[in-house]
């Protein structure tokens, strides 16, 4: 007769056994599966797509051809309805901007400018003479001083008859090299200077270099012929300091533009007419591109006009026709160059969600043609970790971090 004892070694020898055949017996832990179409699905365009445009991937998987062609379809449909939701808010917010009065803009406008810029004083630069409007004349001492330091460290010669100053209520200076005039400025107002028709480039830069240390936006006066309007634009291009005291950059009213073809160009110091030519192409090419969005933009107007006669021709608004009609209606008016402008306004969309999360330095050209650097943002961050956390993931991967 058997005994429990050996009954149990028996079953415990069995067991063993069947460990070495199996790995998995017993309940021990099961490699995982790698399911291919649901890493296929994963890894498609309108997979990607779909977060980026926020789409919750919740419920999103395949494991069969079909399944993933279901899928696929799907995730289409669903970015369709994205963008032409995106662009029928668009066309709202073009019929509201509209009906909005001129004077209602500019208010906007102006409550757009950052504050410390409309705090700030202008520096009027003219060829003509203005009429004293102080009487306080410390201010007199604060330039004497500024513009002797200014031409230390030019390594030139300044000049100033001190008496004639304090009984005309202004400041003038001249500067010297080599025993030659190099032009001369005349202060009627801390705010107010005329410049001499044939100062030198570096008296231009003064202007320039104290108007940013006294906080003031520089305009081109109304009196100054073109090439003193050049000669500035040149000082505050070339000049080293560029900001002020805030970091923010000059600001300039006014600007001209530069013909690099008129012969007053051609008489410009060569280091004038150097920095002024890569100016006047970077200038064209920002109004090409503003030339080129204003025609998109009219262009898509055009369309969404041609839809909204032709739905009510039929009885019917835009908003009674189906997404998969109103896109196809877009799409088919549009050129290759339209639907590329269109792909370009998507892409610039994803960039500044790149640079918010951090992940690539982006920046923008406002409506007034301001650089502005995109700020990488907390809670943008905080959001998508909570809705799309997959999505930084795919924007670190498309952009690279930190490039």
């Amino acid at each position: 007769m058997v005994s429990q004892a050996e009954k149990w070694e028996a079953r415990r020898k069995k067991t063993e056994e069947l460990k070495k055949q199996n790995k998995n017996f017993g309940g021990g832990k099961k490699p995982a599966v790698v399911n291919e179409w649901d890493e296929k699905l994963k890894a498609s365009d309108e997979y990607k797509k779909a977060l980026l445009l926020g789409v919750n991937m919740d419920g999103f998987s395949a494991d069969s051809q079909e399944k993933f062609d279901e899928q696929i379809e799907l995730l289409k449909k669903k970015i369709e309805e994205i963008e032409q939701s995106s662009e029928q808010q668009e066309e709202k917010s073009e019929q509201e901007q509209q009906e909005k009065q001129p004077e209602q803009q500019e208010e906007k406008s102006e409550q757009e400018k950052p504050q410390e810029e409309q705090k700030k004083e202008t520096l009027e630069v003219e060829s003509v003479e203005k009429e004293p409007t102080n009487d306080d004349l410390s201010w007199i001492n604060d330039k004497r001083a500024f513009y002797k330091e200014f031409a230390n460290q030019q390594g030139v010669i300044f000049k100033n008859d001190e008496q004639k100053d304090l009984s005309e209520r202004s400041f003038t200076f001249s500067l010297e090299k080599n025993g030659k005039s190099l032009g001369e400025v005349k202060y009627t107002s801390p705010n107010a200077v005329k410049i001499s028709n044939d100062s030198d480039l570096i008296m231009y830069q003064g202007l320039v270099k104290d108007a940013l240390n006294s906080n003031l936006k520089l305009s081109f006066g109304k009196s100054l012929n073109d090439t003193q309007k050049a000669m500035l634009m040149a000082a505050v291009l070339l000049n080293e300091q560029k900001t002020y005291a805030d970091g923010s950059g000059i600001v300039l009213e006014n600007v001209p533009a530069i013909d690099t073809k008129a012969e007053y160009f051609k008489k410009l110091p060569q280091k004038a007419q150097t920095v002024l030519t890569a100016y006047a192409q970077k200038q064209a090419q920002k109004d090409n591109k503003k030339e080129d969005k204003e025609k998109f933009n009219n262009k898509i107007k055009e369309l969404r006009t041609k839809i909204r006669t032709k739905a009510a021709a039929e009885g019917k608004n835009t908003t009674e026709l189906s997404k998969e009609e109103y896109r196809a209606a877009m799409l088919e008016g549009m050129t290759a160059e339209d639907k590329k402008a269109r792909q370009d306004k998507l892409d610039e969309r994803e960039k500044t969600l790149a640079a918010r999360l951090g992940i690539i330095k982006h920046s923008i050209i406002d409506k007034s043609g301001n650089k502005i650097e995109i700020q990488e943002s907390k809670d943008t961050k905080d959001l998508i970790n909570k809705q799309n956390p997959e999505l930084i993931k795919i924007l670190t991967d498309k952009y690279g971090k930190g490039r």
